[in-house]
């Protein structure tokens, strides 16, 4: 007897899995029940109801249930590598143009930025890395993606929150009108005026890690552990009005390594939107994230602390829940929260990141560690006046030169081409409604078309005036050589309204750690390290992860 179903049971099958396939786009639902109704409780019912039983109902069902599938994963597949797709004339590797799993698997890696540097070398400017998304490193796409007049933010932000959240942080808010609110308490809280008053936090953390600094002479430093302890410090000093005093104590409770890992995941999870809700419904029985419950857990009681005990100084939580009492419409709990735990993570992570980047390349330039050092001793005793800091003009050049190889976010942030505005021209490219594109810093940085001459090389003077680059490198800046420095393709803090809140900040804070670690200490690469491994160790998690790098620190005289 045979066990294959009849013609017509078998069409109606395919009719089924059309249906479905049609339904999944018009409404990614990741509903367990929904999900299992479609994928499962179809093709059963049919096989039920109109199929031969006379093989034995178990492998009947089997087949009826692989025939629906095959179905549905060859009409997706058909569709995606069809002349008619969207983005049909855009190209890029097979994989990825038929599914997000093969771009996801890369990112688990966190090598998904060399891979985006290999791509664009055989593509071009345009490469389509998913089924609907593109990656594009034309500068001319900048401003329609990115800018005032840009697309939203894109699903990536979906998949890495529950959808029953009450509340997204600022930088996962996509609808604009609302993150325009939103944004207004920060730019409030980190205004010229609130930043002075951060100033004193940042002193007094910076003498403390002086210090403790100093008891680790003349033993090898970790500077990616010290300085990431550090940024930790400070922001929670400035959040809450508390530091979790981890330069004295270590992570006691591993609670930042566990974050980190979990970001690896949530990032996957983003990666693949509709299968990142589906988890994360999931994780209320499933402990996914422990690394991200461990620290909600950890914000929730400096929240409630913070209300309970106030602070000595108008920190950055003072404005967020208004408690000058300037805001038309009052923050919710949820929404002080998801802030809250934002704003210690972004402002530690990014900001560790380029201090220890710049680390990094002062040492393994020692002409340019020369030059910066030289500034900074020009301050005397003044080196940690934050005014005269940010009048150091060869200490900021270096500083953006760090970010322009460094960036802290190494393939950009998605956005979405909005649905129901119909086809939107980025650049010079066409892109339909539902589109997802990003523009990769780590590749638009080392562009030649942005910043020429030596795109690849470390060259602080670059950022300088024109009569101070050639008087220090008269041999690369001179009037026969074409000079490019495009500021509008300088995306370390991202581009257009929204772009990083704490920018200011984080100036004020790196400048403040460097002038008085430059003042206090000389510093020298750990013998036998290979400097070569801390580029070879940097991982990319949406927010870029960074290897140790072993530091010899001595006290200047």
């Amino acid at each position: 007897m045979s066990y294959f179903l009849p013609k017509s049971v078998s069409i109606l099958e395919a009719a089924a899995a059309l249906v479905v396939l049609r339904t999944f786009r018009h409404d990614e639902s990741t509903w367990p029940p929904r999900l299992i109704m479609l994928l499962v409780g179809v093709p059963v019912c049919i096989y039920v109801l109109f199929g031969d039983k006379s093989g034995g109902t178990i492998l009947g069902c089997l087949m009826s249930l692989i025939h629906f599938h095959a179905t549905l994963i060859l009409s997706i597949l058909l569709h995606r590598l069809s002349p008619w797709h969207p983005l049909a004339q855009y190209p890029g590797p097979v994989l990825c143009k038929v599914s997000k799993i093969y771009w996801a698997i890369i990112t688990r890696s966190g090598q998904q930025h060399k891979l985006l540097v290999t791509l664009h070398e055989r593509y071009g400017d345009i490469v389509r890395i998913g089924p609907n998304e593109v990656s594009i490193i034309n500068p001319s796409a900048i401003d329609p993606l990115m800018g005032s007049s840009g697309q939203p933010k894109g699903q990536f932000w979906e998949g890495r929150l529950p959808e029953s959240a009450p509340a997204r942080n600022l930088v996962g808010v996509r609808d604009k009108k609302e993150h325009t609110r939103r944004r207004k308490t920060w730019l409030r809280a980190l205004n010229p005026t609130a930043l002075k008053h951060y100033e004193g936090v940042l002193v007094a953390r910076t003498q403390q890690m002086v210090e403790l600094l100093s008891e680790k002479i003349p033993g090898p430093v970790d500077m990616s552990e010290w300085i990431g302890y550090y940024a930790f410090d400070v922001m929670g000093d400035v959040v809450f009005g508390e530091g979790p005093e981890m330069m004295k104590n270590g992570d006691e409770n591993n609670l930042w390594h566990l974050l980190e890992r979990s970001q690896q995941t949530l990032f996957f999870f983003g990666t693949i939107p509709w299968f990142g809700k589906l988890m994360l419904r999931l994780a209320t029985i499933i402990p996914l994230l422990p690394g991200v419950r461990q620290y909600r857990s950890y914000t929730i009681n400096r929240v409630i602390r913070r209300k309970q005990q106030g602070s000595p100084h108008k920190d950055l939580f003072y404005h967020l829940i208004d408690e000058d009492g300037v805001l038309e419409q009052k923050p919710t709990n949820a929404e002080l929260l998801s802030d809250s735990a934002l704003s210690i993570v972004a402002g530690a992570d990014t900001t560790a990141g380029v201090v220890v980047g710049f680390i990094y390349c002062i040492l393994r330039h020692p002409k340019v560690y020369k030059r910066v050092q030289e500034e900074v001793d020009s301050l005397g005793s003044d080196f940690m006046n934050p005014d005269k800091q940010a009048r150091l003009t060869y200490l900021n050049a270096t500083l953006d030169e760090t970010l322009r190889m460094f960036p802290p976010v190494l393939s950009g942030s998605q956005r979405e081409i909005k649905r129901g505005t119909g086809t939107a021209v980025i650049g010079p490219y066409p892109l339909e409604e539902g589109t997802a594109a990003s523009i990769p810093p780590a590749l638009v940085h080392k562009d030649s078309r942005n910043f020429f001459p030596h795109p690849e090389q470390f060259l602080p003077e670059r950022w300088l005036p024109e009569g101070q680059r050639v008087a220090l490198e008269p041999e690369i800046f001179n009037n026969k050589t074409t000079f490019t420095l495009n500021q509008n393709a300088f995306l370390a803090f991202s581009h257009g309204p929204a772009n990083c809140v704490g920018k200011h900040l984080a100036y004020v804070e790196m400048r403040m750690v460097i002038c008085t670690m430059l003042h206090q200490f000389g510093l020298k690469f750990a013998p036998g390290y290979n400097p070569q491994q801390y580029e070879d160790d940097i991982r990319d998690y949406y927010i870029a992860a960074k290897g140790s790098l072993p530091v010899m620190v001595t006290c200047r005289q």
